[in-house]
């Protein structure tokens, strides 16, 4: 099944779901200022804010490497 999601969507599904997050997170962020981080968390399906974050590495960047919060709120571009 994983093989066919791949194929079809182009990556694996973890990858997909957590960019699919992200996204959403994204457009949260973008449509309403009032949100704070933690509860974009809770909306997107993480159960903790600081699991919602633990998608970056350890320097800081995700793998587009860019800040997951500058990425979210829009202030840096992927490289």
């Amino acid at each position: 099944m994983k093989n066919c999601f791949k194929s079809v969507y182009g990556s694996p599904i973890f990858t997909y779901m957590r960019n699919y997050r992200m996204n959403y997170a994204t457009a949260l962020l973008k449509s309403d200022k009032s949100l704070k981080v933690a509860d974009v968390a809770g909306l997107v399906g993480y159960d903790s804010p600081s699991k919602f974050t633990a998608f970056s590495s350890d320097d800081g960047k995700n793998a587009i490497g860019i800040s997951e919060i500058n990425y979210l709120i829009g202030t840096e571009k992927a490289a």
